[in-house]
């Protein structure tokens, strides 16, 4: 139907009215076709519906994209469309909805009869169909090293989504890249942890009002700012787990929280995270963003930079503020408070970790014996598992059982032994960030434990 014009010598951006660019009976998206009925048919769906609709309500096509065009073969002044054959059948249908397939035949007409089309179209004209291919393939066939069109990924969806008014499934991405951010953010969540997060999975979990509404989370603002139902330090747990639970795991058995699930699995892993007081349960008078902006990302255009305060206790260097006081007359534990009071975390990571599990520990095995001094020796998870039985038989406040299930948990919590662990045995590098929010989610379940000795 169309090749090199003998004649043509053109290879330039000209343009030409519209109803003079024909379809490609070669275009890659279908078997080649002779008959353009049969094109159209092809191409033809409700997704071309979609773009014919957006056509006639701006009345134009995207600057963006320009129509790649050869000369049609015996028909002067007429071209064939090798790139933008499904922008040329929009048009050609709202030009001539007669053309439709019968099922879209009436929407085209009520678009033609509404909406304004355009009837003159910009194009680059290639000599020939080899000469167009290179710039097609570029197109189409991916990122091919750097050369081709590299397409976004979801992150990058996400960020794009709070600028545009547009509606696009990258939209449900723009909640959950807020929460992977904010968890960075407080340290909750270190930078290998971070590129493992899937945005796409994470937001079909978030997508739901009702889920949500366990979790302590109503949304975002219009900056793309989280927005929390309850108590920050306590949402931040919840979404941690979350998060945590829908990381790839060491044996390569499906995560709790995976891309595969449906609407009921959604909703029953949300029951249980709440079942397992797992939830946030002190409510704000009113929603509210958090202390932390949610990412640079999420701040107004033109807005100065958010300045921390200095005051502020989790930009602290120390693991331990001078606050916390320990009652107890365990030489060790009390060694331990002085060291962790006097240590500056900068440059000491390796040694505030060390002192951290070790204060945690020891802190665990007092509280474990507290009772009895010949209670059994056994491993730190069973420990962690007798403490956490204790303080629930004890009627322990829910944030004490919250931050003692969860280090009794096989799942990776950020602030658990085991994960604190793995930076004392080299399998992590440990940021002061992320210490000081693992001794301050820790915190109130220490306290409860001294006080209970």
């Amino acid at each position: 139907m169309a090749g090199k014009s003998a004649a043509s010598s053109r290879d330039k951006y000209i343009t030409v009215p519209s109803k003079l660019v024909h379809l490609d009976g070669d275009n890659p998206r279908h078997d080649p076709l002779e008959r353009e009925p049969d094109i159209i048919a092809k191409l033809c769906d409700s997704q071309l519906v979609a773009l014919a609709t957006d056509i006639a309500r701006i009345g134009s096509l995207s600057p963006l994209e320009i129509l790649g065009v050869i000369e049609y073969d015996g028909l002067p002044s007429h071209y064939v469309s090798v790139e933008g054959n499904r922008r040329t059948c929009a048009l050609l249908l709202l030009s001539d909805p007669s053309r439709a397939p019968s099922e879209y035949r009436e929407i085209f007409r009520k678009l033609a009869k509404e909406g304004n089309i355009p009837r003159e179209l910009r194009v680059f004209v290639f000599p020939d169909r080899a000469s167009a291919q290179p710039w097609i393939d570029r197109r189409h066939l991916g990122a091919q090293g750097g050369i081709g069109t590299r397409e976004w990924d979801s992150d990058a969806k996400a960020r794009a989504a709070k600028r545009t008014a547009a509606k696009t499934t990258a939209k449900a991405d723009v909640l959950a890249l807020a929460v992977r951010d904010r968890l960075v953010e407080v340290g909750l969540l270190d930078a290998q942890q971070r590129v493992m997060v899937s945005i796409t999975t994470l937001s079909r979990y978030l997508n739901n009002t009702s889920r949500r509404a366990i979790l302590g989370l109503k949304g975002v603002d219009e900056e793309g700012r989280l927005i929390y139902t309850h108590a920050p330090s306590e949402v931040d747990q919840t979404l941690l787990q979350m998060v945590l639970d829908s990381l790839p795991t060491p044996d390569r058995k499906q995560a709790p929280v995976h891309s595969r699930s449906n609407a009921a699995e959604r909703d029953a892993y949300v029951q249980r995270l709440a079942a397992s007081g797992r939830v946030p349960v002190t409510p704000l008078a009113q929603p509210a963003t958090p202390a932390f902006a949610s990412s640079p990302a999420a701040q107004p255009k033109g807005a100065a930079p958010r300045a921390r305060s200095s005051a502020n206790p989790a930009n602290r260097n120390k693991l331990m503020q001078s606050s916390f006081s320990v009652k107890s007359k365990d030489k060790t534990l009390l060694r331990l408070r002085s060291e962790m009071l006097g240590l500056p975390i900068d440059e000491h990571e390796f040694a505030a970790n060390y002192l951290l599990r070790a204060f945690v520990e020891r802190v665990l095995v007092l509280y474990y014996r507290r009772n009895d001094p010949k209670r059994p020796d056994v491993s730190d998870f069973e420990m962690a598992q007798a403490c956490a039985a204790d303080a629930k038989a004890e009627s322990a406040p829910r944030k004490v059982l919250q931050v003692l299930n969860q280090n009794a948990s096989k799942t990776a919590i950020a602030h658990s032994m085991h994960t604190l662990g793995t930076a004392v045995h080299l399998g992590t590098i440990p940021v002061r960030r992320h210490l000081v929010a693992a001794f301050d989610t820790w915190e109130p379940a220490l306290k409860y434990m001294l006080d209970a000795m």
